[in-house]
Order: structure tokens, then sequence, then C-alpha cells
């Protein structure tokens, strides 16, 4: 189930990235140069983003140890971008997604025992 979530979000991740870097285009075109850049910037976040989500499902999948802190991490980023989202223009939909994301937080460090984590980590992280 864990694995179907992250490879939908990086399925999100991989369009929105990919429209918000058709805008960027299409802003810089229109001139305005500020507004395409940042696009682009954000475009090409998301786009990695969207990997790193595919490359956590193969970790996830094999129970690597990696694999549950790609997991924490890119769950981590998408909390800070939803809280910044949240202080920018809130709406419900980014409300329904830090609750999303803090269910998987909890879930990935409920079940650290089945990657081995505490084995590879060191101890100020643990």
């Amino acid at each position: 189930m864990l694995c179907a979530v992250f490879g939908i979000l990086g399925v999100f991740s991989l369009f929105t990235g990919a429209i918000a870097g058709d805008a960027s285009q299409a802003a810089t075109a229109l001139g305005a140069r500020g507004t395409g850049s940042t696009l682009g910037g954000l475009g090409f976040l998301l786009v990695v983003i969207g990997i790193g989500d595919f490359a956590a499902v193969y970790g996830l999948w094999n129970l690597e140890w990696w694999g549950w802190l790609l997991g924490v991490a890119l769950v981590a980023l998408s909390l800070l971008v939803n809280v910044a989202q949240l202080a920018g223009t809130g709406g419900g939909i980014v409300l329904i997604s830090i609750v999303l994301h803090l269910a998987i937080a909890g879930y990935l460090y409920r079940k650290r025992e089945l990657f081995d984590v505490d084995a590879y980590l060191p101890a100020a992280m643990q």
C-alpha cells in the first residue's frame, strides 16, 4: 500500500513538474521573466521529487534501509512545501496533503524495524 502511495505521488509530481515547465516557457515568451524562472525552478524540483518517489518505491518494496530513509526525507520535504503553501494561499487540499503526509510519516516510523534502519543509521539519527 505504501509503495502504491509513493508511486501515485511520483506520477503527480512528474505531471505537475512538466506542467510547470511548460508554463515557465509560456510565461517567459509572454515577457514575465521572474515568473518564468520561478515556474521553471518549481517544475525542475517537482520532477526531481517525482524521480525520488519512484526510487523510494523500489527501496521500500525491497525493504532497503535507504528506501526507508529516502521515504522519510521525501515526506519531510513535502511537509515543508505544504506548510509554505498553507502560509501563502491556504486551502483545504493543502490540509488534506499535510494529514496524508503525517500519516505516511507515522507509518514509516512504526515500521522501521522491517527495514533494519537501526543497523545503518548513526545513534544520533535513531
